[in-house]
């Protein structure tokens, strides 16, 4: 029988982007992805927790990155200081991994977004 990475088949399921995502890939971060869409949507925490969170949704990306707290001080800096999800539409940032509060709590690796470096591009 031929091993396999358990990780993988918890993250099949989700309609999130979840560290285990970057991880998978062999990645710590994933520059020059350009916002394409916002909408509010239901997330479940691991704990089973349900709350209205902006997802932002990436040209060419299946699934969307549910943003808390400073995932969205953060986009909104980068917007020019605007929480209107309609400034952010068009915004190019890098995704990369964090140590930071984990959704549902505890600490851990995270996914943040942080501007894009010119360089970058």
């Amino acid at each position: 029988m031929e091993a396999f990475d358990t990780r993988r088949t918890l993250r099949q399921n989700s309609d999130h982007l979840a560290v285990d995502d970057l991880e998978l890939a062999g990645k710590t971060e994933i520059p020059n992805l350009t916002i394409e869409r916002v909408v509010e949507e239901d997330v479940t925490s691991p704990a089973g927790k349900k709350s209205k969170m902006a997802v932002v949704y990436f040209k060419g990306a299946k699934k969307g990155l549910a943003c808390n707290v400073t995932n969205t001080r953060r986009i909104a800096q980068i917007a020019g200081g605007s929480y209107m999800s309609s400034d952010w539409i068009g915004q190019t940032v890098t995704l990369c991994l964090e140590d930071g509060k984990l959704f549902g709590g505890g600490r851990g690796p995270t996914l943040r977004v942080k501007a894009q470096m010119r360089g970058d591009r």
